[in-house]
């Protein structure tokens, strides 16, 4: 059988959004920012209500500095243990979480040993992996099996248009 897995992005900046989201009763997956206004606050109350969450990881993209990915980054250019310690800090700063998505990353994901890295880091803590595909080049899936780790990618987006009508 054939199973859908919703998951809400970029979850922490308005707790009038989380409870609204709350009283959705469907199996709906919460992606947390770190270091966002309400990052913990977020991550605790969805815990309490027995909702599945996500850390919703910051990652380099392409068009860095342009864009900016947000508190809590990686970067390609970050040596392995600052990679670790800023993964832990996120951890940190959101509890609970089942697994781990992309938040940008273009870039990031396009780099197969760092992303080994976090992922080896990832299937020591029992975590899976969600790629939201920012890339095409995406080393998701060799990186996975370097670290034997449990990955799945999304493959539809509800809002790449903001057009109500379309979404």
């Amino acid at each position: 059988p054939k199973q859908v897995a919703i998951i809400i992005d970029d979850i922490g900046h308005d707790m009038n959004l989380v409870n609204d989201l709350l009283s959705i009763d469907e199996d709906i997956t919460f992606a947390i920012l770190p270091f966002v206004a309400h990052s913990r606050q977020a991550a605790e109350t969805l815990h309490k209500a027995g909702r599945e969450t996500l850390l919703h990881l910051p990652m380099e993209p392409i068009s860095y500095p342009k864009e900016k990915p947000g508190d809590g980054a990686l970067f390609t250019d970050m040596s392995p243990e600052e990679l670790i310690l800023q993964l832990d800090k996120n951890f940190d700063c959101v509890p609970y979480v089942c697994g781990v998505n992309n938040h940008m990353g273009s870039k990031f994901m396009a780099d197969e040993e760092k992303l080994t890295l976090v992922f080896r880091e990832l299937k020591k803590k029992n975590l899976f992996f969600i790629d939201s595909r920012t890339t095409r080049d995406s080393k998701t899936e060799a990186a996975a099996h370097k670290a034997r780790l449990t990955v799945m990618s999304s493959n539809i987006f509800l809002d790449n248009e903001r057009d109500t009508s379309k979404i």
